[in-house]
Formats: C-alpha cells, structure tokens, sequence
C-alpha cells in the first residue's frame, strides 16, 4: 500500500492537495495504473482528475448521499464552487452510488450542473458478509452483553454518533409508532460526539426505556 505521511487536516488545503496529486500521479506512472478510485468526491478527486490531466488514467467516484446534500447546496450558493464541482464530476468515468436514492440524487445533482448522466451513474448497493451475517447464527452472547431484551421488532442504525447521520430523525421516527408497535426497539450502534445529545433526545421523547446505545 502506498500511504501518503500528511496530516488528514492538511490534505484539503492547497499545499496538500498539490503533494497528493503530484504522489498519485508518480504512483500511476511506476505501476502503470489503468483506473483510479476516489472514496469520495472532495478531496480525493482533485488528486484523481489532476493525474488523468497528466497520464491519461481515467477515475471513478464513491458517492454518499450525505456528501452529495452538503455539494448540492455549495452549487446554489457559489458559482467557483459550481465549476469545480462540474469539472471534478464531469470528468469522471463512472459515478457509483451506494443506494438507488443516491444515485438518484447524483443525476438530478449532475442535472442542475449541466451535467448529462447518460450511463455515468451506477448503483452498487451496500452489502455484507454472508459468511458472518446471515439468518440462524445464535446472538444470545451479544444479547446479554449489550443488555438487549429477547424477542420484538427492532430498528437498527449502525454509523458514527454525529449530526448529518440523521440518527436524531430516526429517533423522532421510532418515537412516533412507539405506540403503534409495542415490541418495537431501537438499536443505535456507534459512538461519537452527538452521544449525549441522542441520549437526551430520546428521554424527551420518552423512549429511552426501549433505545439501546
């Protein structure tokens, strides 16, 4: 693996942004790269769209639908930010999306960029290991260390405790069929900053008694 000695921090600023691109780059020359991934669009195609300019090797973009959110807005708000945008999605070979809402939300993104979609987008849903996820495996020993009531129905959101995670929405969504659904649960599986404040929503809400961090 080639890994690139920058502080995360520093590689949105221009001076990083350079070096990364200069790296990618030498690394698709030496091993004679034919495509490039970007795991997302700001910053890793920057890095990715300077290397095509410079050896040819065309890219692809990961899209989230919360990267797309915050970009859609930029678009309406800037017109640098709009160019960029065009230039960096425009120039990509393929863009995929992780769910079919994502990848609707990147053609009407992609449309008021001035963007023709044609084929560009694909959707390659999120998936896991059936190896290890699959019906029939005994859960009882995670059961019981996370304190987690036998039977019910259960609404599972697994991400980092943070804002645009919606986990709040979802709280506001269980709260509403609480009383509809008894045996129904939330599960949230994370940790981050907006713990405290999950937390607290849910005992307003008064549910607290049937959500499981």
């Amino acid at each position: 693996p080639e890994r690139l000695r920058v502080a995360p921090r520093r590689l949105s600023t221009l001076q990083g942004l350079l070096l990364w691109a200069r790296r990618v780059t030498l690394v698709a020359r030496e091993r004679e790269a034919g495509f490039l991934w970007c795991g997302n669009i700001r910053p890793a195609a920057y890095p990715a769209k300077w290397a095509r300019e410079r050896t040819g090797v065309p890219y692809g973009i990961l899209l989230h639908g919360g990267d797309l959110l915050v970009l859609q807005h930029k678009v309406h708000q800037s017109r640098v930010k709009r160019g960029m945008l065009r230039s960096l999605l425009g120039s990509a070979a393929v863009l995929v999306a992780n769910s079919q809402w994502t990848a609707d939300l990147a053609r009407v993104v992609l449309g008021e960029l001035g963007i023709d979609a044609g084929n560009r987008v694909r959707t390659v849903p999120l998936g896991t290991d059936p190896e290890y996820f699959r019906p029939g495996i005994d859960v009882s020993d995670v059961r019981r260390r996370y304190g987690l009531p036998e039977g019910g129905r259960w609404l599972v959101t697994v991400a980092r405790l943070v804002p645009h995670k919606g986990v709040d929405t979802a709280l506001h969504a269980f709260a509403a069929l609480a009383g509809e659904i008894p045996d129904l649960r939330y599960a949230v599986v994370g940790s981050g900053e907006h713990y405290a404040t999950l937390r607290a929503l849910a005992e307003s809400l008064g549910v607290a008694d049937r959500v499981f961090f």
